[in-house]
C-alpha cells in the first residue's frame, strides 16, 4: 500500500510541474511531449511519465496522437466556439443563482486577481481570473458539472497562456478586470439578471480575443 502511494504522489508532483510548464506557456500549444524528455527534464521512470500525461490528458491539457505520442493541446477555432458555449450555459446561469449567498470565494478571486494584474503577473491572473469563473459554477450545486466545466477552462487556458504573455507588454488587462469587480458589485447588490447580462457581455468580448488571437497566429 505504501509503494503505490508513494508512486501516486510521484505522479501528482509530475503533472504539478509538466502542467505549470504548459499554463505559463514554456510549453506551446503543439508542442511534442516526448516520453525520453519528459523522463529526462523531470528526473521520473518512464512508466511514471505515461501515468503523468494520462492525467494531464484527462484534464484536457494533452493530446494522444496515435503513432505521433503525446503533445500539448492545440486548440482550435471549433474547440473555442464549444468551450464557449458550455460557458455561456453554466456561469450566467450561476450568476443568476449567486445572488443571496456567500460571496467569499468570488470577493477572494477577485481581490486576487486583481493584485495580480496589479503586478503584471498574468500567469496568475489567469489563474484567478479561473478561480472566479469556476466560484460562479459552483453556485449551480453540481459537482458534475463543475468537473465538466474546470476541464473545458483549462483546455481553453493553453490558447489564453500566449495572450497573456503578449499582453505582458501593453497591459490591456484592466477592463476585464473591472468586469470582474462590478459583476461582483451586481452579484451583492441582488442584481442578479444584471450580473447574468455583465457575465454574458464578457464572455462574448473573451471568446473575440481568443478567436482573432488564433486566427492571428495560425
Amino acid at each position: 500500500m505504501t509503494i503505490v502511494m508513494d508512486q501516486k504522489s510521484t505522479v501528482e508532483r509530475a503533472a504539478t510541474a509538466l502542467r505549470r510548464e504548459i499554463l505559463s506557456g514554456k510549453l506551446a500549444p503543439g508542442e511534442s511531449l516526448r516520453e525520453e524528455w519528459v523522463a529526462e527534464q523531470l528526473g521520473i521512470a518512464r512508466n511514471t511519465v505515461r501515468e503523468t500525461l494520462q492525467l494531464l490528458a484527462h484534464e484536457g491539457l494533452v493530446t494522444h496522437v496515435p503513432r505521433r505520442g503525446a503533445s500539448v493541446t492545440l486548440v482550435t477555432s471549433a474547440d473555442v466556439a464549444d468551450i464557449f458555449g458550455i460557458r455561456r450555459r453554466l456561469e450566467i446561469e450561476g450568476a443568476r443563482q449567486a445572488a443571496g449567498g456567500d460571496l467569499a470565494d468570488l470577493e477572494d478571486a477577485v481581490e486576487r486577481l486583481e493584485g495580480a494584474a496589479a503586478r503584471g503577473d498574468w500567469v496568475g491572473y489567469a489563474d484567478h481570473e479561473t478561480d472566479f469563473h469556476e466560484a460562479l459554477v459552483r453556485r449551480l450545486g453540481s459537482p458534475r458539472l463543475s468537473e465538466v466545466f474546470s476541464r473545458a477552462l483549462r483546455e481553453l487556458r493553453v490558447a489564453l497562456t500566449s495572450i497573456d504573455v503578449a499582453q505582458a507588454g501593453d497591459r490591456p488587462v484592466p477592463g476585464y478586470v473591472r468586469e470582474h469587480r462590478e459583476i461582483l458589485r451586481r452579484i451583492s447588490a441582488g442584481e442578479s439578471g444584471k450580473a447574468a447580462e455583465l457575465v454574458a457581455t464578457h464572455l462574448d468580448r473573451s471568446e473575440r480575443m481568443v478567436l482573432r488571437h488564433l486566427e492571428e497566429t495560425t
